[in-house]
């Protein structure tokens, strides 16, 4: 999808689409992390998919992705975002994607988490093993740990 391939070429091509994750050595904060990727879709699938920057309910006011596809305004997907040294990110399917927007019509998610320091495979996999998607959400939710990590 759009997030893998966006991956893969902010990975390929490490000396340029790496420093914008970063101010300076540290990694950039999760909302600039996300407003990154926003641009970036925005930048090439423009003319596929509308890309909405969603506030979080109750006092948190960060605002993670939506996307819905112009040739089918029906499929929407909403994307959480995370760092790697987030505490949430455990429970983040289930408390943030699961009990915030698939109880409106949203019926995809997508956890995205931002690997500075974890290996995203290892994460994923971890993530994969202490079930954080619940039963019945396999084919719903995606898990995608993006490779920001500078060798």
């Amino acid at each position: 999808g759009y997030l893998n391939d966006l991956a893969s070429t902010i990975k390929d091509h490490q000396d340029n689409d790496l420093d914008s994750f970063y101010d300076g050595e540290k990694p950039c904060v999760e909302n600039k992390c996300r407003d990154e990727i926003v641009r970036r879709l925005k930048d090439r699938h423009s003319k596929e998919i509308d890309i909405f920057e969603r506030e979080h309910n109750e006092g948190d006011n960060r605002v993670d992705i939506n996307l819905k596809l112009l040739r089918n305004k029906i499929f929407e997907v909403q994307i959480e975002c995370k760092k790697d040294n987030n505490a949430s990110i455990s429970s983040a399917i289930k408390d943030q994607l699961i009990d915030k927007y698939f109880k409106t019509k949203i019926q995809h998610g997508i956890l995205l988490v931002f690997c500075f320091k974890e290996d995203p495979g290892k994460l994923k996999q971890e993530l994969i093993k202490i079930k954080a998607i619940p039963l019945g959400y396999e084919n719903k939710i995606e898990i995608i740990c993006m490779d920001l990590r500078r060798t």
